[in-house]
């Protein structure tokens, strides 16, 4: 990823939407990281607040974590049982911010029920659109699919 593209993830379970501030590694490893928001899906303004405070951070450099050892935060954020259970019953969507554009790429589900982004199902949004309209699209993006991750 170029260093002028901002990763941003963003996760809908249980009728909820988590946004984690998104940290690079030395190995330009894209990693979720303290805060991780929760907002209620009809809260569309809480929602854009969330990709707001994210958007501002950007992505700080942070050390690569031990593979053997990182449990993902998302999975204490969301109350889910384990990350089998977590990514069976939630949606992901991988959001890059470049410069002229944001990509949107919703979580589709393979066969083993893991999460898929190698698609064309990719949402763009100019780069210069607003939270609100990012938060728009995501909840739009779930009650297209049926607000669930049967997708």
């Amino acid at each position: 990823m170029s260093a002028s593209a901002q990763s941003i993830q963003v996760y809908f379970f249980e009728n909820r939407f988590y946004v984690p501030d998104v940290g690079r590694t030395m190995d330009d490893v894209s990693v979720d990281i303290e805060p991780v928001r929760a907002v209620e899906m009809a809260d569309v303004a809480g929602l854009a607040g969330a990709l707001q405070a994210t958007i501002e951070r950007g992505n700080p450099r942070i050390p690569t974590p031990n593979r053997n050892t990182y449990e993902p935060i998302i999975i204490k954020a969301s109350g889910a049982k384990n990350w089998r259970d977590f990514e069976k019953r939630a949606l992901c969507f991988m959001i890059t911010h470049l410069p002229d554009r944001f990509e949107l790429v919703p979580s589709k589900r393979t066969r083993g029920g893991k999460w898929d982004f190698n698609h064309s199902d990719i949402g763009s949004l100019p780069g210069t659109a607003a939270p609100k309209t990012l938060a728009e699209w995501l909840v739009n993006h779930v009650k297209s699919v049926g607000g669930s991750a049967s997708t």
